[in-house]
């Protein structure tokens, strides 16, 4: 959630499980809907993918399917507690920072589950640095859940968690272009990642844009 100068107030992300993408967009709806009611929020405007879920909400379309139309009854009661009410389409490359904490959700799941199921033997030397072949048993990257060869493994240092190149490119790529900068670990543990260790990874004009965001943002 986000005031009228762009600066976010509050954030959320869940995983849902194997739902429709229509369930999720309601789920999220209501989720957001509530937080801003109990933050005492009176003028809100919502941004949702979902087509038809825009033209419901706004009346435009009718439901005809009965599970639809509880959820729906639920969104437009929670409505009706703000002074001020408005919803229209935005794509997914609108939203970035929406997007991000979608993946966040999907990402923590699966690393809780990667963990549970998976043991890992991880070198106690802090000092090798990635790609450097020495991981050994590894087998499958705890976000995307593919098998990676030794070589296209990326270690972050200090932490020693570890994430295949792909996945974690595309974890900096959305934090950097949603100004979420220092980035951290995407285990959730306290350690950032160097920003040595992005140059390898980036391309160039990227990493020139997380270089300048974090001189306005140091590390705290």
């Amino acid at each position: 959630m986000k005031d009228g100068d762009d600066s976010v107030l509050m954030e959320q992300s869940k995983f849902l499980g194997k739902v429709s993408v229509y369930d999720a967009n309601c789920a999220a709806l209501v989720e957001g809907l509530t937080a801003a009611a109990e933050a005492g929020v009176k003028i809100l405007h919502v941004y949702c993918n979902s087509h038809t879920l825009v033209n419901q909400v706004s009346g435009e379309w009718k439901s005809n399917i009965p599970k639809r139309t509880r959820r729906l009854r639920q969104i437009l009661e929670k409505r009706e507690q703000f002074e001020l009410f408005s919803i229209e389409r935005a794509e997914n490359h609108q939203n970035v920072y929406t997007a991000s904490l979608a993946l966040e959700a999907i990402r923590k799941k699966r690393v809780e589950v990667f963990f549970k199921r998976s043991k890992v033997d991880v070198p106690a030397s802090q000092n090798d640095d990635y790609s450097s072949g020495s991981l050994k048993n590894v087998e499958q990257c705890p976000i995307c859940v593919e098998k990676v060869s030794t070589t296209g493994v990326f270690r972050v240092k200090g932490c020693l968690h570890w994430f295949c190149v792909s996945c974690l490119t595309q974890h900096v790529e959305i934090r950097v272009k949603s100004n979420q900068v220092p980035v951290k670990c995407p285990q959730d543990c306290s350690n950032f990642i160097n920003i040595d260790q992005y140059q390898n990874i980036l391309s160039p004009e990227l990493f020139e844009d997380y270089a300048k965001l974090v001189l306005h943002n140091p590390q705290t």
